[in-house]
């Protein structure tokens, strides 16, 4: 196993993992430029409710409207955008899932067998 392909281990559920990629996808997209600015409020008035004095009785409101601004503003970026930052903070290139390979078109013979031309 080759060391490039070891840095690519996926944690696999981890939800400390999860979030800090998220939020790392979240701070990624809000400083990118091809993100409409419109957008970028939504992240910025989820914060604001959470330190805003005029809020409901508990901590779970402001978790769930967090989440909830969370997904919507990710869910309405371009989706390209957001593969782009997904696949930096996975360390994979952005041509691993393009067809980098050389395609080579042959035809399939049997070696065991004998040519039947002869």
């Amino acid at each position: 196993m080759d060391n490039q392909n070891s840095k690519k281990i996926k944690t696999g559920g981890n939800i400390f993992y999860e979030l800090i990629n998220r939020a790392k996808l979240i701070i990624r997209l809000m400083l990118d430029k091809r993100v409409n600015i419109f957008l970028k409020i939504i992240p910025i008035l989820s914060i604001i409710y959470i330190i805003s004095p005029f809020d409901f009785p508990g901590p779970l409101d402001d978790i769930g409207v967090f989440s909830l601004a969370m997904v919507v503003f990710v869910e309405a970026c371009p989706k390209e955008v957001v593969k782009e930052h997904l696949d930096q903070i996975n360390h994979r290139s952005i041509d691993e899932d393009s067809t980098n390979e050389e395609i080579i078109d042959a035809e399939f013979k049997d070696a065991g067998t004998p040519d039947e031309e002869a």
